[in-house]
């Protein structure tokens, strides 16, 4: 394959798709490689989605893989010229995470959901949920996995409604409503939280 980015992009994007992680790791890695050894080489809509995109890529693998290490290094790297872009934002949150680093991956989501986008970042944006629930869902998660009850109530209450309803642990979420409003004593809450999590329980 020739020293090309764009070559290397459409190959990372085939492997990834027939789920070749290690294939696609590899080819995300050179698109990111062969941008870094001249960024000037390349215009606004390349490093925009082709680049951006290749990172939040190459984390993904890397995540799937369990190369904890390599993942959080290269999500520094692609913040450092990405700091805007809320996919790598909410891939380095997913990072912390896995890290234990409970209180960066939250600062992390908290960034992801708060970014304002416009140009090519617009374009370039490959999962809208990440913006429209996700990534508040996951700040809630954090504040309840720290016994923050009232920041993770709150959190859950707001982010509830933007929740598509194929969501698969809507259990989860209502169990943990039931438990915190019993908690904070909003003892008026208790039953449709109740209900809710009746029928949806498995």
């Amino acid at each position: 394959v020739p020293d090309d980015l764009m070559t290397w992009f459409y190959l990372a994007s085939q492997h990834w798709v027939a789920s070749r992680t290690d294939e696609a790791i590899d080819a995300f890695e050179r698109v990111v490689e062969y941008y870094n050894r001249d960024p000037s080489r390349y215009g606004v809509a390349v490093r925009s989605v082709t680049v951006a995109y290749s990172y939040v890529g190459l984390i993904r693998g890397l995540l799937l893989r369990r190369r904890l290490t390599e993942a959080e290094s290269v999500a520094y790297g692609a913040l450092g010229t990405f700091p805007d872009n809320p996919d790598i934002r909410f891939q380095a949150g997913l990072v912390h995470m896995e890290l234990g680093s409970l209180a960066l991956a939250r600062d992390e989501f908290e960034k992801a959901a708060a970014t304002k986008l416009s140009g090519y970042g617009l374009i370039g944006m490959s999962d809208r949920s990440i913006q429209a629930w996700r990534a508040n869902k996951l700040v809630a998660d954090i504040d309840f996995q720290l016994d923050d009850r009232k920041a993770a109530y709150e959190g859950y209450t707001r982010v509830l409604p933007a929740i598509p309803d194929d969501f698969d642990e809507w259990h989860i979420l209502y169990a943990r409503l039931v438990e915190m409003a019993s908690s904070l004593k909003h003892f008026e809450a208790l039953p449709q939280w109740t209900l809710k999590y009746l029928e949806h329980r498995p």
